[in-house]
């Protein structure tokens, strides 16, 4: 934010928004903390301990502060790869217009070279 400059690599820019995706995967796909865990079907009798306890420690308060703050992380990383292929873009807008304008001094030399020395 200082410079206006990223200094991070496309690759580790990617490596982090894939490490993003992952942890966001496991919170609300693989673990089942936003559930009731299968193991309390066996154990019916703990359940109503581990709803109590899970509204102590205000799980699902705290899984959704945790999704908001991944949600925002994505957020700023989607700003960054779209920064990064803007001035990609921009530089390869740049190598066009110049490959024009050799194209064109080119061009003009061989008609200079055409009218000055004929056929």
């Amino acid at each position: 934010a200082e410079t206006g400059h990223l200094n991070i690599s496309d690759e580790e820019l990617l490596k982090l928004c894939g490490e993003l995706y992952t942890y966001s995967a496991y919170i609300n796909l693989q673990t089942d903390i936003l559930e009731t865990p299968d193991w309390f079907w066996d154990n019916e009798d703990l359940e109503p301990v581990y709803l109590k306890t899970a509204k102590y420690l205000d799980i699902s308060k705290r899984t959704a502060i945790l999704n908001i703050r991944l949600n925002t992380l994505n957020d700023m990383y989607a700003l960054f790869r779209d920064e990064r292929h803007l001035q990609t873009g921009h530089r390869l807008e740049w190598i066009v217009i110049w490959l024009i304008v050799i194209e064109v001094v080119i061009d003009l030399v061989e008609l200079a070279a055409l009218v000055r020395f004929g056929d």
